[in-house]
């Protein structure tokens, strides 16, 4: 069950109810993708599946704030990407902060990967536009690493989630959710500057 609104996240608090089990808990090719709500006021279902990758569906039933937990093996995994990480190239503890996301920072988009380049997994959700909150690490007790995403979604309003199939080139993998967000109602990509390919 999740209690915390997004109003009131305190975005350095750990929460030692983050690797429970929801109610709805999909198993896919390798991840684990769990909700957690407060009084099952959303459903997680999986909408698409093929060799590509697989979409899972979060919709609400009542109003609120859900918590929705992605998690793999941790394997040989050296770093996580994601828009805002900058130089960060470690693999932080499950016990990080919250971070922002919304059109004005960062993107809900990320991908574990191993020394060899390869992605272990890929996610991307539909939540682009509007505020949401997320959260990534490594539990060492469990050997994985899980991604957190808290949004606060209306009763029969919806939020898509994209992971995309391991075991291909990182930048391969995120090429792949590229394509899913631009192909999302209003999700064409801007135009790429011929400038901004020369390089500095």
């Amino acid at each position: 069950m999740d209690t915390t609104s997004l109003d009131s996240i305190d975005s350095a608090a750990f929460d030692p109810g983050q690797w429970e089990d929801g109610v709805n808990t999909l198993d896919v090719g390798g991840t684990r993708i769990s909700l957690r709500t407060l009084a099952d006021s959303a459903t997680l279902t999986l909408s698409h599946d093929d060799a590509a990758g697989t979409e899972a569906l979060v919709t609400a039933t009542a109003d609120g704030t859900v918590t929705l937990r992605l998690d793999v093996p941790l394997g040989d995994a050296v770093g996580f990407w994601h828009p805002d990480a900058g130089w960060e190239r470690t693999l932080p503890a499950d016990w990080s902060a919250w971070r922002s996301l919304s059109l004005v920072r960062s993107a809900p988009v990320g991908c574990l990967y191993d020394a060899a380049g390869r992605s272990l997994l890929a996610l991307a959700a539909d939540r682009t536009v509007q505020e949401a909150w997320s959260r990534f690490g490594v539990s060492e007790e469990r050997k994985r690493f899980g991604v957190w995403l808290r949004l606060s979604l209306a009763a029969g309003q919806t939020c898509r989630v994209r992971v995309s199939a391991p075991g291909t080139t990182m930048a391969a993998a995120l090429r792949r959710l590229r394509q899913w967000l631009a192909g999302l109602p209003d999700g064409e990509s801007l135009p790429v500057p011929e400038f901004a390919r020369t390089p500095v």
